[in-house]
C-alpha cells in the first residue's frame, strides 16, 4: 500500500470491479479489480492500493461485463490472481472500518466470496459505513437515484469511470461535498431566515438583496472592467441548460434574473480569507443554476 501498511487504524474506503454473470449461467461474480484508500477519521488519505485481478476463467468476462467497466480479458491476462494479492487485501481491510458506496449489498459479499474460493477466512471489519443508505437517509434525494454517477454529476465532479481506485476517490469527494451541504444547510437556513425577516422590514428590499449576492458571487478583473467568476446557467423546463455569459459585472442584470420566488440551485465552497488582520471563512458561489418557469 502506498503511504503505509495495514494496521487496523482508520477507515478503508474500497471498491471492486467484477464480471457480470449472465442469466442462467450459474456463475457468480469474479473479481477483476480491487482499489482502496485508507483514511484517518478526519478523512485524510494515508495510503492507497489498486490492482487488477485475473479471474480463474477468463471466458467469464462477457460483453456485458466489458460494457460495465471496460475491463477485457486482455486487460487482466497478465494480472495477478486473487490468491497472489489476498495478503495485501487482507492487511488493508482486516479490523478497519470499511466504507464505500453500496458496499453492504455488493462489495462486501464479493470480498467474502473471493476469500472463500481460495479457502481462507475473510478479513473482518470493525464496522461498515455504506454511503448509499447513509446519504439517502441524510441527504434525501436531491441527486435523483443517489447512485455514485448521479451524485458526481450533481456536484459537478465529472463522469464515473467504473474503475476501482477512481471510484473510491470520487466516493470520498462526494461524501465530503454531501457532508458540507448537511453541515451548512441549517446555518444557511438560519442566516436566510434572519435575512428575510430583516429584509421584509426594509423599504430597500432589492438593494439589500443585491448586497447579499455581491458578497457570495465573486468578481474578477477583466481589463478595465470586472466579470463574474461564478458559472451561471439557465435551466429550461425541458431540462436543457444554457450557460449565461456576462461581458462585465452588472448587478442590475443579475437582479433581473434572481428575483423573489425564483428557483435557484447554488453550489458553494468554503473560502478562507485574511483581510486587515481579520481571518475567517466565507461561502463563495461556484455555480448557480436558475430555473425558468
Amino acid at each position: 500500500m502506498e503511504g503505509g501498511r495495514g494496521g487496523g487504524e482508520g477507515i478503508a474506503f474500497f471498491d471492486v470491479e467484477t464480471t457480470v454473470p449472465g442469466r442462467g449461467s450459474g456463475k457468480g461474480h469474479s473479481l477483476l479489480e480491487f482499489g482502496a484508500i485508507v483514511c484517518s477519521r478526519r478523512l485524510v488519505e494515508v495510503g492507497s492500493y489498486s490492482t487488477l485481478i485475473r479471474p480463474t476463467d477468463l471466458s467469464t468476462i462477457s460483453a456485458t461485463s466489458i460494457r460495465c467497466n471496460g475491463i477485457t480479458a486482455e486487460t487482466v491476462a497478465s494480472a495477478p490472481s486473487f490468491l497472489e494479492v489476498a495478503d495485501e487485501v487482507f492487511s488493508i481491510l482486516h479490523e478497519r472500518v470499511w466504507a464505500g458506496h453500496n458496499i453492504a449489498r455488493f462489495d462486501c459479499p464479493r470480498i467474502r466470496e473471493a476469500f472463500a474460493e481460495i479457502g481462507r477466512d475473510p478479513p473482518e471489519p470493525k464496522g461498515i459505513i455504506d454511503t448509499l443508505p447513509l446519504l439517502t437517509q441524510r441527504f434525501g434525494r436531491r441527486a435523483g437515484d443517489m447512485k455514485m454517477a448521479s451524485l458526481a454529476s450533481y456536484f459537478g465532479l465529472g463522469q464515473q469511470k467504473h474503475r476501482s481506485l477512481d471510484d473510491v476517490r470520487m466516493n470520498l469527494e462526494v461524501l465530503k461535498y454531501c457532508a458540507t451541504v448537511l453541515f451548512l444547510a441549517p446555518q444557511i437556513y438560519y442566516i436566510l431566515t434572519a435575512s428575510i425577516a430583516f429584509l421584509l422590514k426594509s423599504v430597500m428590499f432589492l438593494d439589500a438583496l443585491s448586497a447579499i449576492w455581491d458578497c457570495i458571487i465573486p468578481v474578477v478583473a477583466n481589463g478595465d472592467a470586472a466579470i463574474y467568476s461564478t458559472e451561471i446557467y439557465q435551466k429550461e423546463p425541458s431540462r436543457n441548460m444554457q450557460k449565461l455569459v456576462f461581458s462585465n459585472y452588472d448587478d442590475v442584470e443579475l437582479d433581473s434574473l434572481i428575483v423573489p420566488g425564483a428557483t435557484l440551485d447554488a453550489y458553494f465552497c468554503v473560502d478562507t480569507y485574511d483581510y486587515q488582520l481579520h481571518a475567517g471563512i466565507r461561502l463563495v458561489a461556484k455555480r448557480l443554476v436558475l430555473h425558468s418557469k
